[in-house]
This record gives structure tokens, sequence and C-alpha cells, in this order.
């Protein structure tokens, strides 16, 4: 039976830079260690292969980037994007390309104690120990991650979806049956596979890498095949939303599906969320998105959000030239509470809008007078009063 996994149906949670420069290595070493038939040289196995008669640290590591054929690195740098990229994404950088590494020698030394020792000349070379350091990772954080694979079994052939756990156990499997049990001569280091799978499972649980439930993975392949956040159910993104994101889409999204929701419990679990993302959402959100959910929660829930966010949501909305939402925010927090200083800002930001951006005067004039009542001694009364262009008192209101 053939297996070929190609698709893993859980998204990255960062970009995996470690696992694309570790990619762009070994294809580099490929490309200046092979000859004409694209195998290994014999030169290069001297210098930089490790074996149980050159068994130092230095040959130990250049070990790891050295491929004996264009197969063999094309199935290893396959293995390695396919599951180092989420794995990188949960662990971090430095701790994924630490667990990389650790993996990688605990493999190669495990070969080395139990064939090394009785062929000390015979080389070894390959990031295959490294790599079942981070599928065994990957076993750990994703058990139920979704993999899309390619099977043949006989002159049969298919495409099927298998959990994490079980695409990995079948590859643990085979080194297990291979260089354990049938001690196959088949040219492969088996045991540096084991030992580097066992290293990766190792440093996840030192390390207490977060892991992944059923229910969140499943959720995560449905957005991995919806793609926009807008698309998905309120409950699959609740799930989702139960580990924190950098996704502010997700956030977003999220509050538009709950408060479609009757009664309150879908406007305090979109305040929820809001509390918890107001920093990023500010900074990486969509501005015009953010204010119209801001806009549709009521005065007292509004009120438990800070003034500032507001104020500069506001802000951000004017320099993406989104004026009219600007305006609205302005006003909400006012509303909300009018004798911040906050409020004070904002309503001098809505005179200047009204007057510079929406040439009406009468709004402009409005906003301006109601900065004055209540803030006759304020850092801007001074400024309005020499425009005379408001007059404290005037009944007017925005329109």
């Amino acid at each position: 039976m053939i297996v070929l996994p190609f698709r893993a149906k859980n998204v990255p949670e960062r970009r995996p830079y470690v696992t694309m420069t570790l990619i762009l290595i070994n294809v580099i070493v490929f490309a200046f260690t092979v000859d004409g038939t694209l195998h290994v040289r014999e030169d290069a196995l001297d210098a930089l292969a490790v074996s149980h008669s050159h068994l130092t640290l230095f040959r130990l590591l250049t070990a790891m980037f050295l491929h004996g054929s264009l197969m063999h690195i094309l199935g290893n740098m396959w293995f390695l994007w396919l599951f180092g990229s989420t794995v990188e994404g949960r662990m971090g950088s430095w701790r994924y390309l630490g667990m990389y590494i650790f993996a990688g020698l605990v493999g190669s030394l495990l070969h080395d104690i139990v064939v090394g020792l009785h062929n000390p000349d015979q080389p070894t070379l390959g990031a295959s120990g490294a790599i079942m350091g981070v599928a065994g990772a990957y076993l750990y954080v994703f058990p139920y991650a979704t993999i899309r694979l390619f099977w043949w079994i006989g002159f049969r052939p298919g495409i099927t979806e298998w959990h994490a756990r079980w695409v990995v156990l079948y590859f643990i499997g085979l080194d297990v049956l291979n260089g354990v049990l049938l001690q196959s001569a088949d040219g492969v280091a088996h045991l540096a596979h084991i030992g580097g799978f066992a290293a990766g499972i190792i440093a996840c649980g030192v390390l207490q890498v977060k892991r992944d439930s059923e229910d969140f993975s499943a959720a995560q392949a449905v957005r991995a095949d919806v793609k926009d956040p807008d698309l998905l159910s309120a409950i699959d993104l609740e799930v989702l939303l139960q580990y924190p994101t950098d996704n502010m889409r997700l956030v977003l999204a999220y509050c538009n599906k709950v408060l479609l929701l009757p009664g309150v419990m879908g406007e305090q679990k979109c305040l929820g969320v809001l509390r918890q993302y107001l920093r990023p959402l500010l900074e990486g959100g969509d501005p015009h998105r953010l204010a119209a959910i801001v806009l549709r929660l009521d005065t007292d829930s509004v009120r438990t959000l800070p003034t500032v966010a507001l104020l500069r949501l506001g802000s951000i909305l004017e320099q993406a030239g989104n004026y009219d939402y600007a305006v609205r925010i302005y006003r909400r927090l006012v509303e909300v509470n009018a004798r911040s200083a906050d409020a004070e800002v904002a309503l001098h930001r809505t005179g200047r809008l009204y007057d510079q951006v929406f040439r009406d005067p009468a709004n402009a004039r409005f906003a301006y007078s109601e900065l004055l009542r209540l803030f006759p001694n304020g850092v801007f009364a001074e400024e309005i009063r020499r425009t005379g262009i408001a007059t404290p008192g005037n009944d007017n209101r925005l329109l």
C-alpha cells in the first residue's frame, strides 16, 4: 500500500520562516554536492556525512543537510513543508528550530549506537531524523488535524482524508516494522527516524506546547476548505476563537455572526472578543467593519469600551478617508461619555470634518458649540471662540 499525504487542513498561525529557510538551505547544499546524475558525490560524503568513525558534532549537523538523490530530498522537503509550517506556527520559530536540530541529533545518535557500531565506516546522511521529529511534534500538537492523502493498493488508486495521528503512525509504523522487526537492509536509517520521532514528541511535552482538541481541528478543516471566515458558522468561529489568534478577520466575522442572534447573548459574546482583541483590531483589523460592529452595539455595551480606543478608531477611519464612519464613531464616543477628555477631542474633530470635508456649517457650528458648552475652559475653547464659528448653548442638533 502506498500512502502519500499532500495537504494538511490546518492553517499555520504565522508565516513559517524557519521552515522555508531550512528547505532553502537543504536545496542549496544538494545543488552543490551532487553530480550530473543528481546523486551525492563521494567527496561530499567524505567531508560532510557522519559515521561511527567520524562522529563529531560538526558532521552530525552537516549530515542533516546532505541528501543522496533527487527523490531523497524531494520526499524529505515535502514532509518538512507539510508538517513543519504548522508546527513552527504553534511552537514559535526558535523553539521549533531547537526541536528540529535536537530531533536530528537524537536520531543520528540512536542510529549510530545500534547500527553504526557494527558498520563504523558506513556514512549516514539526510534530514529524515529531524523531519520525523517534526512529524512527532505534529502528532503531539495536532493529532486530529485532517490530512488529505493519495493512496494506491494494487491497481486501485484513490484520495481520502485521515486524522494526522493515523498518517504519522502509519509512517513510523513502517520504520518500526522495517528497522526493528524485519531489520531490513533497504538503505534507510529507520532507527534515525524512530529516534527523531521520539525526540520531537518529548520536546513538545517538555516545552508544554499547546495541543488542539478534536473540535478545534474539525473547525480548522472547515476553515481550510472555506477560506473566507465570513462563510464559517458562528459555532465554528467560536471554536476557533477558543485559542488566541492573530487573524482579525476571524474576530470580525464572529462578531457579525453572533450579533444576528436574538436577545443580548450575541451582543455579550461579541463584546467579549472585542475587549480581548481591541488593540490588534485597531492595529490590523478592517476599520470600516470594526466601526460598523461598534455602531450596532447598544449604548451600555459601547460604554464598556475605552473611549481612547473609540477615538483612535475614528482617527484611523479619517486617515482611510472614511469620514462618514469617523463622524459616527466620534458622535458615539460623545454619547457614551460626554465629559471625558476624549469626548472633547472627538467633538473638535467632528466639527472640523463637518466644516472642512462635508462643507456643512450648521453641523460644524453645533459640534463646536457642544464643545464650548461641555469644555468652556478646554484646550480647544480659545481657538473656537476666536473663529466665532460657534455660540455656546446653540439648540441645533447634529443631522
